[in-house]
């Protein structure tokens, strides 16, 4: 979400590999974001927030306060719940486990996970229905939480686009703006996304 929010902003930014000890003990917060002057911005709600009053430019919390206040729940929801409840189950399962090959899938985790997935695409699809972005007229951090979610359950092969029309003309529409283009060339090592996962149109 972090690296989607600086390309829509147009802020340049270099990424950087954090050491595996330095991430399983805690050394590191991920995401983390460092300014230039060494200045270091840890957890992503704090840095959405960070980068909001840094760079007013091209904001993507809203303008009103109401607006804001709807981008806001909608990012929690799909940053938090949609993220824990549906996309780290299902992309555990099916790309970490057979990636690291530690076990089998479980099929009760995916049962579950699936059900979850359906009632936050539903609603991806009703609020797009109603909105031409999904927290109002304009594209905002909602989208990109809901659409962060989206990418990595596409690449873990977990979603039926044919179910979900809606939540698919939405997911291009997104997928193709240039803050999207490095994001759809990344792979996990050991996994590879459908073919037609980088395609603008699928």
């Amino acid at each position: 979400m972090t690296r989607i929010l600086l390309a829509e902003k147009r802020l340049e930014f270099e990424l950087s590999e954090i050491a595996d000890e330095d991430f399983e003990s805690g050394t590191f917060e991920i995401p983390l974001l460092e300014e230039e002057n060494g200045d270091s911005i840890p957890y992503l709600p704090v840095i959405i927030e960070y980068l909001e009053e840094a760079y007013p430019t091209l904001p993507m919390l809203g303008d009103s306060l109401l607006d804001k206040a709807e981008v806001r729940r909608l990012a929690h929801i799909f940053s938090s719940g949609f993220s824990q409840r549906v996309t780290e189950p299902l992309v555990f399962e099916k790309i970490i486990k057979p990636s690291r090959k530690i076990g089998q899938a479980d099929p009760s985790v995916l049962r579950t996970g699936y059900q979850e997935q359906k009632s936050y695409l539903d609603y991806i699809s009703w609020l797009y229905d109603q909105r031409n972005w999904l927290a109002g007229g304009n594209l905002s951090m909602a989208d990109i939480a809901a659409a962060a979610q989206v990418s990595l359950l596409d690449y873990a092969h977990a979603i039926n686009w044919d179910e979900y029309p809606t939540v698919k003309d939405w997911y291009m529409r997104f997928k193709s703006r240039p803050s999207m283009r490095a994001i759809l060339t990344d792979f996990i090592p050991g996994t590879r996304p459908p073919s037609y996962y980088s395609e603008l149109d699928f």
